[in-house]
Order: structure tokens, then C-alpha cells, then sequence
């Protein structure tokens, strides 16, 4: 026994640089699916906003016979929690409203981005 060498335990340098190439490429790959998940998660989230925002809008017409004067009188009379946000624009401030011809009140918001969705149309036109 004294004259034997004991095997040591662990990795080679050429075992070690497989797995890190290994590793690296699969980090590569998932990058680019994970950067258009998030796009397609906040489009996603826009039209649901857009949605919501459409329908207590219609809502309040419905309660009051006129539109709002601005999208916080929303908050307010108890419609909405809070107001949600363009997570294009990210901002609850940047949404584009449209008033009514008469000037009474708004009758439909949309995102003031003028970017193009992964779809391509503009978000704008939604």
C-alpha cells in the first residue's frame, strides 16, 4: 500500500469545458424565447387592459347615460381599483383617449405606442 498512488476524485479540464459548452448553447437557445415570451405576455396584458377599460366605460354610460370626463372618475366612483397601466408605454398616464363629438366624456382608450406588436399591426390601432 505504500508504494500505490490513490486515484483522486474529480473532474478532467476537457470534462469540465464539455458541460460548460453544453451549457452555454442551451443558455443561447433559451435567450431568444424567453426575451419574446415577456413581449407576447405584455401584449397580452395590453388587450386585456384595452378590454377592461372598454367595457366600464360602457358600464358607466349604462349607469349614468353620459361618458367620463376622465379615466380617474373611473377609480373613483368605484369602477376600477385602480387604473391599469399600457405595459407598452408603461404608463397608467399614457393612454390615448378618444372623446365623444359633442365633448361628453371619453368613449374609448388606446395605447399610445406607435410600435409594432409581434403580430405587426400598431399597437395604437387596437
Amino acid at each position: 500500500m505504500i508504494g500505490r498512488l490513490k486515484s483522486q476524485a474529480g473532474y478532467t479540464i476537457t470534462e469540465v469545458l464539455v458541460v460548460l459548452a453544453i451549457v452555454g448553447l442551451l443558455a443561447g437557445l433559451a435567450v431568444p424565447m424567453m426575451s419574446g415570451s415577456v413581449q407576447k405576455a405584455r401584449e397580452t396584458t395590453l388587450r386585456t387592459n384595452l378590454t377592461t377599460l372598454r367595457t366600464v366605460i360602457d358600464e358607466y354610460y349604462a349607469d349614468h347615460l353620459s361618458y367620463p370626463e376622465t379615466l380617474d372618475a373611473l377609480v373613483e366612483e368605484g369602477y376600477l381599483r385602480a387604473l391599469p397601466q399600457d405595459t407598452i408605454a408603461r404608463s397608467p398616464e399614457d393612454w390615448d383617449i378618444e372623446l365623444a363629438e359633442d365633448g361628453g366624456g371619453i368613449i374609448d382608450v388606446s395605447s399610445r405606442s406607435t410600435n409594432e406588436a409581434l403580430d405587426g399591426t400598431v399597437y395604437a390601432d387596437w
